[in-house]
Protein backbone atom coordinates (compact mmCIF):
# COMPACT_ATOMS: atom_id res chain seq x y z
CA UNK A 1 0.00 0.00 0.00
CA UNK A 2 1.24 3.73 -0.96
CA UNK A 3 1.26 6.25 1.17
CA UNK A 4 -0.20 9.06 -0.89
CA UNK A 5 2.21 12.53 -0.90
CA UNK A 6 1.54 16.13 -0.94
CA UNK A 7 1.98 18.08 -3.74
CA UNK A 8 4.89 21.02 -2.68
CA UNK A 9 2.72 23.73 -4.30
CA UNK A 10 -0.23 22.90 -2.12
CA UNK A 11 1.94 22.72 0.93
CA UNK A 12 3.57 25.69 0.19
CA UNK A 13 -0.08 27.26 -0.54
CA UNK A 14 -1.49 26.22 2.77
CA UNK A 15 1.25 27.73 4.67
CA UNK A 16 0.76 30.78 2.85
CA UNK A 17 -3.10 30.48 3.59
CA UNK A 18 -2.86 30.18 6.94
CA UNK A 19 0.09 33.29 7.81
CA UNK A 20 -2.32 35.29 5.58
CA UNK A 21 -5.69 33.89 7.83
CA UNK A 22 -3.64 34.61 11.41
CA UNK A 23 -2.52 38.17 9.13
CA UNK A 24 -6.20 38.91 9.13
CA UNK A 25 -7.32 37.87 12.59
CA UNK A 26 -4.80 40.09 14.02
CA UNK A 27 -5.26 43.24 11.62
CA UNK A 28 -7.86 45.92 12.61
CA UNK A 29 -7.98 47.47 9.59
CA UNK A 30 -11.57 46.79 7.46
CA UNK A 31 -9.76 47.22 4.40
CA UNK A 32 -6.72 45.79 4.99
CA UNK A 33 -9.12 42.66 6.49
CA UNK A 34 -10.65 42.67 3.12
CA UNK A 35 -7.58 42.87 0.63
CA UNK A 36 -6.76 40.02 3.04
CA UNK A 37 -9.80 38.04 2.40
CA UNK A 38 -9.57 38.37 -1.29
CA UNK A 39 -6.02 37.21 -1.23
CA UNK A 40 -7.09 34.18 0.75
CA UNK A 41 -9.34 33.11 -2.03
CA UNK A 42 -6.88 33.70 -4.95
CA UNK A 43 -4.74 31.14 -2.77
CA UNK A 44 -7.91 28.99 -2.58
CA UNK A 45 -8.61 29.04 -5.98
CA UNK A 46 -4.95 28.15 -7.15
CA UNK A 47 -5.21 25.28 -4.79
CA UNK A 48 -8.53 23.93 -6.46
CA UNK A 49 -6.40 24.28 -9.42
CA UNK A 50 -3.64 22.24 -8.41
CA UNK A 51 -5.83 19.47 -6.72
CA UNK A 52 -8.03 19.62 -10.36
CA UNK A 53 -4.53 18.73 -12.23
CA UNK A 54 -3.44 16.18 -10.18
CA UNK A 55 -6.78 14.48 -9.84
CA UNK A 56 -7.03 10.85 -11.22
CA UNK A 57 -9.59 10.68 -13.88
CA UNK A 58 -11.94 7.99 -13.06
CA UNK A 59 -11.89 4.70 -14.88
CA UNK A 60 -15.02 3.62 -16.99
Amino acid sequence: MTTPTLDPRLLELLELHQDLTLRRLADPDPEERDCLTEQMESVRQRMREIEDDNRVPAST
